[in-house]
């Protein structure tokens, strides 16, 4: 999104995410609790310390932390357990089954830096299972526009959703698409 900036990604699988398998039954392995999320947000505290801790302070960074649909679950929980700006700078929640607090404010980092998107037909954004759902208007995230698509189409090339986690990576915050429609929606007004 901005070829002028150089931009690390790293796609962190470090915990057992829970699977729809027989391990439903299971409450530290089931995507109906959120005993994995526990469990996962320790691993990603350490994680993220281990980064912070090796990073030269002289050179600017700006984290951005995304999670998909129970990554959110996890992420949230990490970021509930820090003090106030020193998990991420950007908070970016996608297809979320909920982020294990109320309000965008409870995740340590300021609310305008909370993103939230959700696509249409995605069921398991729209359940809210692990308390608020982040791309309600109450939540308090900044909710931006995915398009159509299910649970897993958030990573479509060209795809509103992709666009707009690439604008807010690279810091082209006024770039991102609001989107109201899908919101109303989920606030009941439609």
């Amino acid at each position: 999104m901005d070829p002028l900036k150089k931009t690390a990604s790293i796609a962190w699988l470090g915990y057992d995410a829970p699977q729809v398998d027989p391990g439903l039954a299971n409450p530290a392995k089931t995507v109906a609790m959120s005993g994995a999320a526990e469990k996962g947000s320790k691993e990603l505290l350490s994680f993220v310390d281990g980064v912070h801790s090796t990073h030269d302070p002289e050179v600017p960074t700006h984290l951005t932390m995304v999670g998909h649909s129970y990554g959110s679950l996890t992420t949230g929980k990490a970021a509930a357990q820090r003090p106030f700006g020193t998990f991420a700078d950007d908070l970016v929640f996608v297809g979320s089954p909920g982020v294990g607090v109320e309000q965008a404010v409870d995740l340590g980092i300021d609310a305008e830096h909370v993103w939230a998107g959700a696509n249409d037909d995605d069921l398991v954004a729209k359940a809210g299972w692990f308390t608020a759902n982040p791309s309600k208007s109450g939540f308090g995230a900044i909710r931006f526009r995915t398009g159509e698509g299910g649970h897993s189409d958030y990573w479509v090339k060209e795809k509103d959703s992709l666009q707009s986690i690439g604008y807010i990576v690279t810091g082209i915050t006024e770039e991102v698409s609001s989107h109201t429609d899908y919101a109303m929606v989920l606030d009941g007004k439609q």
